[in-house]
């Protein structure tokens, strides 16, 4: 089996004070790699080629943190190890959910009822990275990246999958624990405009469902800000997500848009070297927050890496549009 390697360093960016660095990019493009990388992923493919790996489809990127023999290369569904020094095969490991971020209160902000007997998967399936990755920041164009999350020393595979313009998933995997050690559904997206002019027809919704446009349901946008610092006293580092949920508002309603329908801040602590879900009120929670002056913009994800707009507040995430004052600080 033959395997094409092709890659490419790009840029650093940000989680607070945790720098993110690119992996090699499964690009299709020969020039942009030196003949060491070239030679160590020629031989990194040769060791999982040896071990019954005889593909890699939908191929995230590469990485050795840009240090050692220890190589990994991520699709959205595994993470596979070598060391090419040593020409082993280190295994492989799903790249799934993180099952704390199956909460009862997580589901029911990105629940979509469609109705009409309609099963919707989308809302809290297995993450996927499809389609062009051309909207809610472009963070998926730089699928794979890496860092200290969470200040250990250690650093994560973080991985960014997206399914076009629906949903985005930023998923970490720790190699020294050969687990995935945190997730969260940054962004569900489901909303087109609706043509129908009478206010009295179409549920009267300015937007409409783009899964179930026959049954007219209304358009619903999900959004989550990931902030990592040390917020309770202790030395560890904390991990508060801040999802927030909006539903269209009627034609007949002045103002355009969307509303707030639900929101929840969940914060997550490390405990014996995982994290573990808290039950902190979101008060407390807020209150944590405005002492560091955190806003909603200060959250991961803001800035926009799209070609011509870098730098800029990702738009779907402090859109006007949403009526929510906390989103444009």
């Amino acid at each position: 089996m033959k395997y094409l390697v092709f890659c490419v360093f790009l840029s650093s960016s940000a989680l607070a004070d945790i720098q993110l660095n690119n992996s090699l990019l499964c690009d299709g493009n020969p020039t942009t790699k030196t003949k060491e990388q070239l030679s160590s992923g020629a031989e990194m493919f040769k060791i999982l080629n040896t071990n019954r790996v005889d593909s890699i489809s939908s191929c995230l990127g590469w990485t050795n943190f840009n240090s050692g023999g220890n190589w990994y290369v991520v699709t959205e569904n595994t993470v596979y190890g070598t060391n090419t020094d040593k020409k082993q095969f280190l295994g492989s490991w799903p790249l799934a959910r993180w099952p704390v971020e199956s909460d009862a209160s997580n589901k029911k902000i990105y629940d979509l009822d469609l109705g009409s007997g309609i099963t919707q998967a989308k809302p809290w399936d297995k993450p996927q990275y499809q389609g062009e990755q051309i909207t809610l920041g472009c963070l998926g164009a730089n699928p794979l990246r890496y860092g200290d999350i969470d200040g250990d020393g250690k650093q994560e595979l973080v991985t960014y999958l997206q399914d076009g313009n629906l949903q985005q998933d930023w998923i970490v995997f720790s190699p020294e624990k050969k687990s995935v050690t945190f997730s969260a559904r940054l962004a569900l997206q489901d909303y087109l405009p609706s043509d129908e002019p009478d206010p009295k027809l179409n549920g009267g919704f300015q937007y409409i469902s783009d899964e179930n446009q026959r049954y007219m349901h209304p358009g619903i946008r999900i959004y989550a800000k990931v902030f990592i610092d040390e917020f309770n006293g202790n030395t560890n580092k904390d991990i508060l997500v801040w999802r927030k949920r909006y539903i269209t508002l009627k034609k007949d309603n002045p103002k355009k848009g969307f509303q707030l329908e639900s929101e929840v801040i969940n914060h997550y602590e490390l405990t014996n070297g995982a994290y573990t879900q808290q039950a902190t009120d979101t008060a407390t929670l807020k209150t944590w927050l405005a002492a560091k002056k955190l806003t909603w913009q200060k959250g991961y994800p803001s800035k926009n890496e799209c070609k011509g707009q870098e730098g800029q507040l990702i738009s779907e995430f402090h859109d006007p549009l949403l009526n929510d004052p906390e989103v444009l600080k």
